[in-house]
């Protein structure tokens, strides 16, 4: 699993705030998670999404929302190239200029119309697919095919103009998507602690992300990222609101899914290559995720890869 700085090198991903770039392609993005909220929006023909462990072919139209530190990856549907717009947004955006007590410090997640189907037309949603058009009109009009407004202030006033705008785009979005249903802040105490605390455990995100099987208890992580073992215990759950447990058996589940379908390597060779220790735990843990054990697992993905070519064709 790749993390954003490897797969987005050219995009100076670590400083970028906002960004919103066209991708034109016949090739896949591989399962890879980042720091932002993401929405893809395709223009042209089909992909294949996969997002926690499901896939859809998405066509032209549609829109996929993923939220932070979510594992996904896209691929074209027998070999025909695809086009997509990719916004990405950093959470503290959406928490400046006086706005944390609008959100208080919500989780952004998939919305009721999203958490079962992976993807939505929005040819029902003018606003939506108005705010849309004006992004990707911005987007063409770029000579790298998108644009990216970074933590570095600009004091011209073109840019400061810009910047306004498309901040304005974006708030439009996400505001239409809440009212559609489309997105939703997290209820209770599924918060995020302090958003900014992000950077003082990214190290580790990056190690556990990249390297899923690595083996890493929470005292070396805590050691890793000079945090004390409570208060790292603490931070990574306000942030990400999973345990540090909970999160590593996910990416290494998430991982394991790529390894059943990509991979004849048996059950017992998976569990050991994730170092899961023993078959009844993997299994255990695979169920917890998927609702089904590895091997029905294997045979589903192989049956719906057959068929999403069957209905492409």
């Amino acid at each position: 699993m790749l993390y954003q700085e490897k797969l987005q090198a050219g995009e100076n991903s670590n400083k970028k705030r906002l960004s919103c770039f066209i991708y034109s392609k016949s090739k896949s993005f591989p399962n890879h998670c980042h720091m932002h909220l993401e929405i893809i929006y395709i223009l042209h023909n089909k992909a294949v999404i996969y997002i926690d462990g499901k896939a859809r072919v998405c066509k032209k139209g549609d829109l996929i929302f993923v939220p932070m530190l979510i594992p996904h990856a896209i691929s074209d549907v027998d070999g025909e190239p695809f086009s997509l717009m990719v916004l990405q947004l950093d959470t503290n955006l959406l928490l400046e200029d006086g706005q944390i007590d609008l959100t208080e410090k919500k989780m952004v997640l998939r919305g009721k119309k999203l958490q079962k189907e992976i993807a939505c037309c929005i040819d029902e949603y003018l606003i939506m697919r108005h705010i849309l058009l004006e992004l990707q009109h911005i987007c063409e009009s770029q000579p790298k095919g998108g644009f990216f407004s970074n933590n570095e202030q600009d004091s011209c006033s073109e840019s400061i103009i810009e910047t306004w705008r498309l901040k304005g785009l974006v708030y439009s979005l996400f505001s239409e998507m809440i009212y559609e249903e489309l997105i939703e802040f997290s209820k209770g105490t599924h918060n995020f602690g302090d958003i900014r605390e992000l950077s003082r455990i990214q190290s580790i995100l990056k190690l556990m992300i990249s390297q899923p099987e690595q083996k890493i208890t929470m005292e070396e992580a805590s050691k890793m990222v000079c945090m004390s073992y409570f208060n790292f215990c603490r931070t990574f759950k306000q942030v990400l609101g999973h345990s540090f447990i909970e999160y590593q058996n996910l990416l290494r589940i998430r991982r394991a899914e790529e390894l059943l379908y990509e991979t004849n390597l048996s059950i017992a060779e998976i569990a050991e290559s994730m170092n899961f220790g023993t078959i009844s735990y993997f299994n255990r843990t695979f169920k917890k995720y998927n609702g089904i054990n590895p091997s029905d697992y294997r045979k589903r993905v192989v049956q719906k890869s057959a068929n999403i070519k069957q209905i492409t064709k």
